[in-house]
């Protein structure tokens, strides 16, 4: 039974559109779903990669061009299909006390929007027009994890990522069709995916010069982490990334190579975990109910199970046992996600 439901959440999800593929109105993703489109105006990012169909509020973005207008300033044509996308769906909730006397530099009715649809990265506006604070970008398919080396190690894996994206010097490229995205996500969410599945990666990351169909590599997590024959492999590309910025910065050598040795002691939990050696959290709470006494092995997960369930989760999180991962094996909270700032101190008693 509990094979029969490995995908029980993304059926559930599927559901909360509410409506039938032959409406005009339907939707074919929920809102707890992967992204569905890039909107970057890099040349690297081509047409080809959005090969998805999704929906666009036509009315929303010819608004967004007239207001534009009014108001005497250019808007990012790469930006209007985000537009039309947030505006293709009622919001969930509206804030009541600014429904009348909104300040004008408030963009909170655009967060609301912005905050009624959960895809696994989202693009988060200032909270003003006039704030300090700059645009954001979320990273939003993990858990929070229950100890906080955990929690840095997904943290530091996603910095180091982000570097290396938008590192301009050595302008790799990591676009794959959303599609495969997709793809990716379906596998994520079978049982011991972490171990068990490969994933689609951009094979030539240093091609820039166009799309091919033939660019794209299945590979597990620890091939993409240490490499193989046809992958150079993600630690291997942040030690050159770090050579890079030594060579350009002689003067704080020191300071980065002992950045990148942080980093890498920071995300060998993540590298433990595909590599077998370290249970995630899904397949620890697995083992301990169904090797629970008090559990009946029918799938159902009595009262007194849950008790020691808790209370074993709790104390593991204060403790030296090392929990789940980067997420990339079956979530328990999809729509619940972390946005603390971690640090790397051990807990004690």
């Amino acid at each position: 039974m509990i094979e029969q439901l490995r995908n029980q959440m993304y059926i559930y999800l599927s559901l909360l559109t509410l409506l039938k593929p032959t409406s005009s109105k339907y939707v074919s993703k929920p809102r707890y779903c992967s992204v569905s489109y890039y909107a970057s105006n890099r040349p690297i990012c081509k047409s080809e990669y959005n090969d998805l169909k999704y929906p666009i509020h036509q009315g929303a973005i010819q608004m967004a061009q007239q207001l534009a207008k009014e108001e005497g300033f250019e808007i990012d044509e790469k930006f209007l299909p985000h537009i039309g996308y947030l505006f293709s769906r009622d919001p969930l909730f509206v804030f009541k006390d600014m429904c009348k006397d909104m300040p004008p530099t408030s963009t909170c009715h655009l967060d609301n929007f912005q905050g009624s649809i959960w895809t696994t990265v989202r693009l988060k506006p200032p909270p003003t027009l006039d704030s300090s604070i700059s645009w954001r970008v979320e990273f939003r398919p993990c858990d929070q994890n229950l100890t906080a080396e955990e929690n840095v190690a997904t943290a530091v894996l996603v910095q180091m990522f982000a570097q290396l994206v938008t590192y301009e010097k050595t302008k790799l490229n990591f676009y794959i069709p959303i599609s495969l995205v997709d793809e990716n996500i379906s596998r994520a969410v079978k049982k011991d995916a972490i171990t068990s599945q490969k994933f689609w990666w951009r094979k030539n990351i240093i091609d820039t010069a166009g799309y091919s169909k033939d660019e794209y590599i299945e590979l597990s997590l620890e091939e993409w982490l240490i490499g193989n024959k046809d992958f150079p492999g993600f630690y291997h590309l942040y030690s050159e990334f770090i050579d890079e910025l030594i060579s350009s910065n002689p003067d704080k050598a020191e300071f980065y190579r002992a950045f990148r040795e942080e980093c890498f002691r920071a995300t060998e939990i993540i590298l433990q975990r595909a590599q077998g050696k370290r249970m995630t959290t899904a397949a620890l709470i697995r083992k301990f109910v169904t090797e629970h006494s008090a559990y009946e092995k029918n799938s159902v997960v009595n009262e007194v199970v849950m008790a020691d369930l808790q209370e074993f989760l709790i104390r593991s999180s204060y403790t030296d046992i090392l929990l789940s991962l980067i997420h990339i094996s079956e979530p328990t909270r999809q729509a619940e996600i972390s946005y603390a700032v971690f640090c790397l101190k051990k807990k004690k008693l």
